[in-house]
């Protein structure tokens, strides 16, 4: 990774701009830092000076500027979300740009930490959830429990009344 300054992106037609305040760090960040996915597997030419690749994908922010066509959301609004990873133009910088449809209103009672700590990993669950049609009182095995994804996972079993089982590495 280096530090550099580059211009602050503009959105596009149904973008928004975000004000980063918050991202997060996980595996996938740091394989496509690298220029790979899924631990080794090339994604094309690696970042550079003249195309550097900026990571990220979770984010929470402040919209700072909206593209044409964009009348859902306005200029000051807090919302959590992602980025579009093969862009590279990630929340790991002070300004992202991304699609409306990969952004939320942050709920009031969330800070900006827990709002970006829940973009991916709470989709992946809550389409989990989404997907069974009850899973009150059944016993739920949750692999990797104490992973992004798992600790939400514990929770929302929990949440629906589970029985739940976590096992995780040491």
């Amino acid at each position: 990774l280096e530090l550099m300054e580059l211009p602050v992106p503009e959105p596009g037609k149904n973008e928004v701009r975000v004000k980063v305040f918050a991202s997060t760090i996980n595996i996938d960040d740091i394989h496509l830092a690298e220029g790979t996915m899924f631990g080794g597997l090339p994604l094309g030419p690696k970042p550079s000076q003249r195309k550097p690749y900026i990571p990220g994908i979770d984010l929470a922010g402040i919209i700072d500027a909206v593209g044409p066509g964009v009348n859902s959301l306005r200029v000051g609004q807090e919302v959590y979300g992602i980025c579009n990873v093969m862009q590279g133009h990630g929340p790991w910088a002070e300004y992202c740009v991304t699609r409306i449809h990969n952004v939320a209103l942050k709920p009031e009672l969330w800070d900006y930490k827990e709002a970006a700590a829940c973009s991916v990993a709470g989709a992946v669950v809550a389409s989990m959830i989404n997907s069974v049609k009850s899973v009150a009182n059944k016993k739920c095995l949750v692999i990797g429990a104490s992973g992004g994804i798992g600790t939400l996972c514990v929770q929302a079993l929990k949440q629906e009344r589970a029985r739940v089982w976590g096992v995780c590495s040491q």
